[in-house]
């Protein structure tokens, strides 16, 4: 059963239309139908007022993994912003957890429950793949740029985290942090590794987990 289709079986039995629900959730009818239809996803903030909306676990909703009305036993991880992004002492600061299924993490890392971070995007630079309200999953073990990927990176001229692509560069060893989005102002070369602070390694992103 995917995402959409539980959407819609939450929303029937709570006996709502797509208007009533929509117009609890302060969105358009469209909206609605097009999470049911999976031409769309709610985010996690949203999914969560689905849940109370409909009085069903957030977790069937977005795993599958229990009755709809009942919680399931799952792995808390803490969530990142919006808006609680700042960084204190290069340890992200979390205000918010959300409960992942076991079975689901192992087959996504090995990494124990406070090895990790949700980050909620509100992010443009990497629209190709990741939209604002797209859940990020972060391995904190991983602290320096290695491997070419997405890392959490702060930036000693910014208060704000954020989300880019980096590699380093072969033949200086420096940096490049960039992002997929032409219209992005994230680019910048030559970066030491002392410039910026490595808040963790994105290791899962998506809208449904």
């Amino acid at each position: 059963m995917s995402l959409g289709t539980r959407v819609a079986a939450a929303r029937k039995k709570a006996g709502m239309t797509q208007a009533q629900l929509a117009e609890r959730l302060s969105v358009v009818q469209s909206a609605v139908s097009a999470w049911e239809k999976g031409a769309n996803e709610p985010t996690l903030e949203t999914l969560k007022q689905i849940a109370v909306s409909t009085d069903s676990s957030p977790e069937w909703l977005a795993f599958g993994s229990s009755r709809p009305q009942e919680r399931a036993e799952g792995i808390s991880i803490g969530v990142i912003g919006p808006p609680d992004t700042a960084l204190w002492h290069g340890q992200a600061k979390t205000a918010a957890s959300f409960s992942v299924p076991p079975h689901w993490l192992r087959t996504v890392t090995d990494a124990s429950a406070q090895e990790l971070a949700l980050l909620i995007s509100n992010d443009l630079c990497l629209n190709e793949i990741i939209n604002s309200g797209d859940l990020i999953l972060i391995d904190l073990r991983v602290r320096k740029i290695g491997a070419p990927g997405i890392y959490a990176i702060n930036h000693p001229a910014s208060a704000e985290l954020r989300v880019a692509r980096c590699q380093r560069l072969l033949k200086t060893g420096k940096l490049l942090v960039y992002a997929d989005n032409p219209h992005s102002a994230i680019f910048e070369d030559n970066i030491e590794d002392d410039d910026i602070t490595v808040v963790g390694k994105a290791i899962w992103v998506g809208r449904h987990l």
